[in-house]
């Protein structure tokens, strides 16, 4: 099947899972009631448009960024274990995002500061994502599989310590970071929204610009440069757009894991490693899958609602362990 026929599959499915989204809950609303807008009564407007409308936006693009990040990732390690979560990215973000919410409510009380929330977020996955590679990679110009996991393992344990320890002086703000450790889309307005959405907008088509980057990166080192690649400059773009989209999805939703890791594989086994069809691919099936995650984690124990990385977490499991099965640590 073609490129283009297996893209409409996926852009059906997600328009499937949107209206899925929209309408199922702890209160399904019938098709029937769903698609006749004109008489939503007000109950319904409210359930459908100022609740779960901008949940279903947040769920959306956090998991194209999570993927699409997670690519970038793999890519520039040439690794399909280079999972955002996996190699401490999100909790690096998680605990910048949350350093800085503290210094505001400390500095700012009666300020809405978002915007420097995202920036402390944005700072900590790129602390997290330039430790995972030096210190995996030594000297070298890649970074060992193996290395590179274990790594990332200890980082994602220390920030969540630092987090932890943080948060012990600082009680005011444990419950949002209790949420931002599981993720969770519970309780988003279409304020969290519009901050997710317009940066994201931005952000995304930027993934495209580093995807030759990529594919002339995956020849090796040496090889990039004889063909003209800057590898420095390109290496610097692709850690710092991968960082920026993560940090984006974990101030959307939280530290959600393995959805950059599950995107990209399975679009690599559809689609190849060419990485324009990569990225577009991975970032579509990273927005259905986190969509259906939520739909899943507000719905399986209804009226309760599981934590969305909670079953991101039971769903990417599997994968992790049949990519380490395979015996090439990951490795392209």
């Amino acid at each position: 099947m073609k490129f283009g026929y297996k893209i409409l599959i996926i852009v059906f499915m997600l328009i499937a899972s949107i209206i899925l989204s929209l309408g199922l809950g702890a209160e399904h609303i019938s098709f029937s009631t769903f698609v006749n807008v004109k008489n939503y009564d007000t109950f319904t407007r409210i359930l459908v448009w100022n609740i779960r409308a901008p949940r279903t936006i947040i769920a959306l693009f956090a998991g194209a960024l999570l993927a699409g990040a997670g690519c970038l990732f793999q890519g520039f390690f040439r690794n399909a274990l280079a999972d955002p979560a996996i190699m401490g990215v999100s909790s690096g973000s998680s605990l910048g995002a949350v350093i800085m919410s503290i210094l505001l409510s400390i500095y700012a009380p009666k300020g809405q500061f978002s915007l420097f929330v995202q920036f402390g977020a944005f700072i900590g996955a790129l602390t997290a994502v330039w430790a995972a590679y030096f210190i995996a990679g030594k000297k070298r110009s890649e970074p060992g599989a193996v290395s590179l996991l274990l790594t990332g393992t200890a980082l994602s344990a220390c920030f969540s310590a630092i987090n932890s320890l943080v948060l012990l002086l600082n009680y005011n703000e444990l419950h949002k970071m209790y949420t931002w450790t599981l993720g969770s889309f519970n309780g988003k307005t279409w304020s969290d929204a519009i901050r997710l959405l317009v940066p994201a907008l931005l952000v995304i088509p930027l993934y495209f610009t580093v995807a030759k980057s990529l594919d002339v990166l995956a020849l090796g080192e040496k090889s990039a440069s004889t063909l003209g690649l800057n590898t420095k400059h390109a290496r610097i773009k692709i850690i710092a757009l991968g960082s920026f989209g993560t940090a984006l999805a974990v101030c959307g939703g939280g530290t959600i894991g393995f959805i950059g890791l599950i995107g990209p594989h399975i679009a690599r086994l559809m689609f190849g490693p060419l990485h324009k069809k990569l990225l577009i691919s991975s970032i579509l099936l990273g927005a259905l899958l986190l969509l259906i995650s939520d739909i899943t984690a507000r719905t399986v124990a209804a009226p309760m609602e599981i934590p969305v990385g909670i079953i991101t977490s039971l769903l990417g499991t599997p994968f992790f362990l049949s990519i380490m099965a395979k015996g090439k640590g990951g490795g392209y």
